[in-house]
C-alpha cells in the first residue's frame, strides 16, 4: 500500500509539471497533431522498455480477453480523452483546466465504491471536501469555465472510467504492459483521426518548436503512465486519485512563479487545505513515509526490474 502512495505522489508531481508544459506546447500548433505526435513517441518509448527488460513474452501470452481489455483502455483512455483534453487546453486556461482535471478524484471515489467495491471510508469523504475547498481557494482568482474547460471536463470523465477499468485489468497484467497497450492502441486511433480530418500532412510540416515541446511532453507522459499504473496496481483507485490531486497545486505554483506573482492569503490557505485533505485520506504517518521514500523510489524500482530480467534469463 505504501509503495502505491509513493508512486501516487510521484505521479502528482509529474502530472503537475506536465500540464504546465503542455499549456505552452499545445499553443504552438494544431492540438490534435500535437497530442498524436506526443502519444506516439510514448508508445515507442514503452515498446523499447519492454524489449530491453525482456518483457516481449508477456505481450505474446496475452489472452483474447486481455487484448480486448487493452483495446477498450486504448480507446477510452489513450485516444478520445486526449483529443478532448488537448483541444480544451489549447483554448482554455491552464489553471482552470488543471483544477477540473484534478476533480476526477470525486468521480473515481464513486466508481471505486460502487464498481470496484472498495471500502467506503467517511475519512475519505471529509478529506475530499477539504481538498475541493482548497482547490477552490487556490484557483478562485484565475478560474474560468468556458468551452475549453467543458472539453477538459468530458476528458476527465472518460479518464475516470478508464482508470477504474484499468484497476481491474491490472489484476492480471503488469503496469508496463497495460501502459503500452493503452498508448499504442490509442496512438493508432489518433493517427486514424488525423488522417480522416485531413491533418496528416501537418505531422511533417509542423513547426520545429512544436516537435521540441512534443518530445519534452512525451517524456513526462512516459514517466506519468508508468508511475500511475504502478500506483493503481498497489493501492485503491480512491486513494490514488486523492493523492493525484496534489498535481493541481503544482501546476498553479508554476504559473504563479513564472508569472512573478506573490501568493495571496487565499492561495496559501488553499495549499494548506489540499495537503491537509490528502493527509486525512491516507493518514499523516503514511504521507510522511511516502515523502521520505520518494527520492529513492525510482532507482530502487529500476534495480528491481533489472534484477528480475536477469533472474528470468
Amino acid at each position: 500500500m505504501k509503495k502505491g502512495f509513493s508512486f501516487a505522489l510521484l505521479t502528482a508531481l509529474i502530472s503537475g509539471i506536465s500540464v504546465f508544459i503542455n499549456s505552452f506546447g499545445v499553443s504552438l500548433g494544431d492540438p490534435f497533431v500535437y497530442t498524436t505526435v506526443k502519444n506516439s513517441l510514448v508508445a515507442v518509448f514503452l515498446l523499447s522498455c519492454i524489449f530491453l527488460l525482456g518483457k516481449l513474452k508477456e505481450l505474446s501470452l496475452l489472452s483474447s480477453k486481455q487484448r480486448a481489455d487493452l483495446a477498450i483502455i486504448g480507446i477510452i483512455g489513450g485516444a478520445i480523452p486526449f483529443l478532448l483534453f488537448f483541444y480544451g487546453l489549447s483554448i482554455g486556461n491552464a489553471g482552470s483546466t488543471s483544477f477540473i482535471y484534478r476533480s476526477l478524484f470525486i468521480v473515481s471515489a464513486i466508481l471505486g465504491t460502487f464498481w470496484l467495491k472498495e471500502n467506503f471510508d467517511f475519512r475519505y469523504v471529509l478529506g475530499a471536501i477539504i481538498i475541493f475547498l482548497g482547490n477552490l481557494l487556490l484557483l478562485k482568482d484565475i478560474f474560468v469555465f468556458g468551452l475549453g474547460e467543458f472539453f477538459v471536463l468530458l476528458a476527465t470523465l472518460f479518464w475516470a472510467i478508464e482508470y477504474a477499468y484499468s484497476r481491474k485489468t491490472l489484476e492480471s497484467i503488469s503496469p508496463m504492459t497495460l501502459a503500452f497497450g493503452r498508448m499504442a492502441i490509442g496512438s493508432v486511433v489518433l493517427l486514424g483521426f488525423i488522417a480522416l480530418t485531413g491533418k496528416f500532412d501537418q505531422l511533417v510540416s509542423a513547426k520545429p518548436e512544436s516537435y521540441a515541446w512534443a518530445l519534452v511532453s512525451s517524456l513526462f507522459l512516459f514517466a506519468f503512465v508508468l508511475s500511475w499504473y504502478t500506483t493503481l496496481k498497489y493501492t485503491s483507485l480512491s486513494k490514488a486519485s486523492a493523492i493525484f490531486v496534489l498535481g493541481g497545486p503544482i501546476t498553479a505554483l508554476l504559473q504563479l512563479i513564472f508569472a512573478n506573482k506573490v501568493f495571496s492569503f487565499n492561495e496559501v490557505i488553499g495549499l494548506l487545505l489540499i495537503v491537509t485533505g490528502v493527509a486525512l485520506v491516507i493518514g499523516i504517518s503514511d504521507l510522511l513515509t511516502t515523502i521520505v521514500r520518494l527520492p529513492t523510489l525510482m532507482p530502487d524500482q529500476a534495480k528491481l526490474k533489472f534484477r528480475e530480467s536477469h533472474e528470468r534469463d
